[in-house]
């Protein structure tokens, strides 16, 4: 499994995000749990996972909207991240919540940024973000 190492040398790109490749717009749904260490999972079910918005994406991160549940700097999540929008097929991934912003509806946009990722989830996610327009 690939582990990302945080790199302070790393520029930011726009809203201070730490990529090291400009994100790809996305545009579809997919769901996330929040992990939470003093919780031993041996299982996860569907009604576990709260859905969410992909709005980029990267080789190295997610930008995502949420409105049905919390999201906090620090978070480690895990993803199940839908490989397109017409596509039942999905990945799961683990990011940790770089930031995130609450509006007054409720809903959270984050940027997460994915620091555990499989050999073969990171070939799918490498075709997956050259199949996509870059973001503006």
């Amino acid at each position: 499994m690939f582990t990302r190492k945080q790199n302070p040398e790393q520029k930011t790109w726009r809203g201070g995000e730490r990529r090291q490749d400009a994100p790809r717009v996305a545009g579809w749904t997919s769901r996330y749990l929040v992990d939470d260490p003093d919780t031993d999972r041996p299982y996860v079910s569907d009604s576990d996972y709260t859905e969410c918005f992909v709005r980029d994406l990267s080789t190295t991160g997610v930008g995502l909207h949420s409105s049905g549940g919390e999201l906090a700097v620090g978070d480690r999540v895990l993803l199940d991240l839908r490989l397109g929008a017409r596509h039942g097929a999905s990945i799961r991934v683990t990011g940790e919540v770089r930031h995130a912003v609450a509006d007054d509806n409720g809903v959270v946009t984050a940027g997460l940024e994915l620091v555990e990722v499989g050999d073969l989830e990171r070939a799918l996610l490498l075709r997956l973000v050259r199949e996509l327009e870059p973001a503006s």
